[in-house]
């Protein structure tokens, strides 16, 4: 299966970035980078789906190839074949407290949750999301 998608491998977890074009997926790819992550591809990605799980890698044209908008496309070390673990749908506006969702692949379910890929803490949301879980909403009450 190929979509059209970036991913990035992250404090060991696979991670699905999808939007449309123009959403911000490489520029979110480059600031994960930046702070540790491994390139798996970008703006194209082939899931491989087995017993096992769902596989990340990147199409033979596009390994280890990102573009830096306004400067243009840089080879960077990649990893392949890498268990996905949660997917990110880029949006400008999303719910401020969500009711959780799940994105579904061919039978496995991965967390899915919205955010701006241009907010200064999206790289901390991210974290948050791999590592902690949040509160139940009613425990809130």
């Amino acid at each position: 299966m190929i979509l059209h998608a970036s991913a990035v491998q992250f404090l060991g977890k696979g991670v699905l970035l999808l939007g449309d074009s123009s959403s911000g997926k490489s520029d979110l790819c480059l600031k994960l980078i930046e702070q540790g992550a491994y390139l798996i591809a970008d703006d194209v990605v082939s899931l491989r789906v087995e017993k096992e799980g769902v596989f990340l890698s990147p199409l033979d044209k596009n390994k280890g190839l990102l573009e830096v908008r306004g400067l243009g496309i840089y080879a960077l070390p990649f990893k392949e074949d890498i268990p996905l673990y949660h997917v990110f749908c880029l949006e400008e506006k999303y719910e401020r407290l969500p009711t959780p969702e799940v994105y579904e692949i061919e039978g496995f379910s991965f967390p899915k949750i919205k955010l701006n890929p241009f907010e200064q803490s999206v790289l901390i949301k991210i974290k948050y999301a791999l590592e902690k879980k949040p509160l139940p909403f009613d425990a809130l009450l």
